[in-house]
């Protein structure tokens, strides 16, 4: 059994928040909190310091890629998983470009796998660096 991670949602669709947290502590994780736009974001990240963030890229007033930036100077180490509706490639090579870990589509997350493997995969290549 892997170790709980401690996790981070950051995104404006509170259905998104509820599928993401019961899929996350269904997994074994723990969900530390829910932000629901990217300024939100990074003043929970700093105050949380989750193990892993969940983060949309399309929210009102500081949008997934400027708080992913914005986490990464508070932690280079941070661990950051973008979620978006958005998979255009030059979307996830931008988002993997600007630091983050991997890319999870959000019209996967009806199947009740999906995540699960994503993160492992993602995790377990991040570990293996």
């Amino acid at each position: 059994m892997r170790r709980m991670l401690k996790v981070l949602i950051v995104d404006d669709s509170k259905i998104i928040q509820r599928v993401l947290a019961a899929q996350l502590v269904a997994m074994g994780h723990s969900v530390v909190g829910c932000g629901n736009d990217g300024e939100e974001g990074v003043a929970m990240f700093a105050e949380l310091r989750p193990e892993l963030t969940m983060l949309d890229i399309t929210m009102p007033n500081q949008d997934g890629r400027e708080c992913l930036d914005k986490i990464l100077k508070l932690d280079p180490a941070a661990r950051v998983v973008m979620c978006s509706a958005l998979k255009s490639q030059t979307v996830v090579d931008g988002c993997l470009k600007s630091g983050a870990l991997g890319f999870v589509e959000k019209e996967q997350l009806g199947n009740a796998n999906y995540l699960r493997d994503k993160l492992s995969a993602i995790l377990n290549l991040q570990n293996s660096q």
